[in-house]
């Protein structure tokens, strides 16, 4: 009987080794298949959302300077011209104040990041 065992023995190990071995390679590959996909989904988001949330970001940086200008400009307008109904006058207030505005959206246009395309 122990003799029938002995040469079994040389049979069971590689029939008991060979499934586990077939299940880790295919566990192996399940993994390295989720791993490729995963990595072609964040690709394709990257290149569908990346153009768009770039948009979104100078949108809103344009948006925000243009909200910035709007509230000086309400803070400086009753300083300078409270009361003031006639266009001349109005004209004679804004008058100074244009070369210096002129220049200033000069350099602010080469600092634009639109001009980055």
């Amino acid at each position: 009987m122990l003799k029938d065992l002995a040469l079994l023995n040389p049979i069971i190990a590689p029939a008991i080794g060979l499934p586990g071995v077939a299940v880790g390679g295919w566990t192996a590959h399940q993994n390295h298949r989720y791993e490729l996909r995963q990595q072609l989904l964040g690709r394709k988001l990257e290149e569908f959302y990346g153009p768009r949330l770039a948009l979104r970001h100078r949108l809103k940086a344009e948006l925000d300077l243009g909200l910035r200008i709007s509230q000086i400009s309400a803070e400086q307008w009753p300083k300078k011209g409270s009361g003031v109904r006639d266009p001349e006058d109005i004209e004679k207030i804004r008058r100074p104040e244009l070369p210096a505005y002129e220049r200033e959206q000069q350099g602010a246009e080469g600092r634009s990041p639109s001009r980055l395309s």
